[in-house]
């Protein structure tokens, strides 16, 4: 991640024929675009084959294309994927729903928050992609979110939930089950302790965390005690030491989770700024399906939308785009699958 005090940049690298370019934007528009570049270019030396040899840039308006004889190896070796971006106090609220005091707060202690470990990417992957519903409602009006907002860290997301999250309804979808030995549903190995925040869940020997805020350890104790399979042989881990015959299954879990669930969590409040009467998470192996129910269509939030996700490495699949669908990708990363974005339109309409 490029930190810069004076402007935030964000690139997107960009494969061509004869080498590769860059394209980003500047977010504050009185920045000096050809001190930042020469400032950029001195950064990252080791991105060009040509020290000496500033790149070609070409300014439109905010948006800005640099042209250089950039390593390609070393470009795909970035530990960021596509994207090098700094993010600021306005940003990070935008995207994650807090307010901006928050969000200040959060960045002076941390200015790498939006950038998760690989432990805790997979974990909050694998709890977002068990949310199943993020927001429902009859209206647009009368719509509930299953996430209020996020705060997020390097190795632990703090989730704020909202009104329309169902505290027994998750704690019976991330709860380990297993019939006789075999994992069949829940996340293995995860176990749940009390903090000042709210219930944290995590993993044993594992530095990844989410904590619920506001839900007492009690409340979450309650509702896995309540499970119960109701089938002889089939049950839930509640609890205790993690056995080998649970630890066996972890590896196995994380093969169906991508860094799509722990994006999408972190960037919530884009999501939410898209028009939406319902919003529902598939996993599609190996990608994941975000459906989207519509009252209308913005092309301004669905635009913002695009960007946040481009912020966050991922890239457009033009090749896929429909009048009702978005889909991305990760760069040079194919295996991965995509993120289908489905906007289905309802609008409202009296009858008759």
């Amino acid at each position: 991640m490029l930190v810069n005090e004076h402007c935030l940049i964000f690139l997107r690298i960009i494969r061509e024929s004869r080498g590769a370019y860059v394209i980003g934007q500047v977010e504050k528009p009185e920045a000096d675009l050809e001190r930042e570049v020469r400032a950029l270019h001195v950064a990252l030396p080791s991105l060009c084959r040509k020290r000496e040899t500033l790149p070609n840039l070409l300014v439109y308006e905010r948006e800005f294309v640099i042209r250089a004889p950039f390593n390609l190896s070393t470009l795909r070796a970035l530990p960021t994927g596509a994207t090098i971006w700094s993010v600021n106090t306005e940003t990070l609220s935008e995207l994650t729903g807090m307010t901006e005091q928050r969000a200040s707060e959060l960045l002076h202690a941390d200015s790498k928050l939006m950038t998760p470990s690989t432990e805790q990417w997979v974990f909050e992957s694998a709890i977002f992609d068990r949310l199943w519903t993020i927001a429902s409602g009859h209206t647009p009006g009368s719509t509930e979110h299953s996430i209020q907002y996020v705060e997020p860290g390097q190795q632990v997301l703090i989730i704020h939930p909202g009104t329309g999250l169902d505290i027994p309804k998750l704690a019976a979808s991330l709860t380990p089950q297993f019939d006789d030995g075999t994992w069949r549903n829940g996340i293995p190995a995860l176990r749940f302790g009390p903090s000042n925040r709210g219930v944290v869940l995590f993993r044993e020997g594992i530095d990844a965390a989410v904590i619920l805020a506001g839900v007492s350890h009690h409340d979450w104790s309650d509702a896995v005690r309540a499970l119960d399979t109701g089938t002889p042989g089939s049950y839930y881990s509640k609890g205790g030491r993690v056995t080998a015959e649970e630890a066996a299954w972890v590896p196995v879990e994380a093969r169906y989770r991508t860094r799509y669930g722990s994006i999408l969590i972190r960037h919530i409040g884009a999501i939410y700024a898209l028009p939406h009467m319902g919003i529902h998470v598939y996993s599609k192996s190996p990608g994941i399906v975000l459906e989207i129910f519509q009252h209308e269509r913005s092309s301004e939030a669905e635009y913002g939308f695009v960007r946040a996700m481009e912020r966050a490495s991922l890239v457009l699949i033009r090749s896929h785009a429909t009048p009702d669908e978005i889909a991305f990708t990760f760069q040079h990363q194919d295996e991965e699958g995509p993120l289908l974005v489905r906007l289905a339109l309802r609008p409202l309409v009296f009858p008759g």
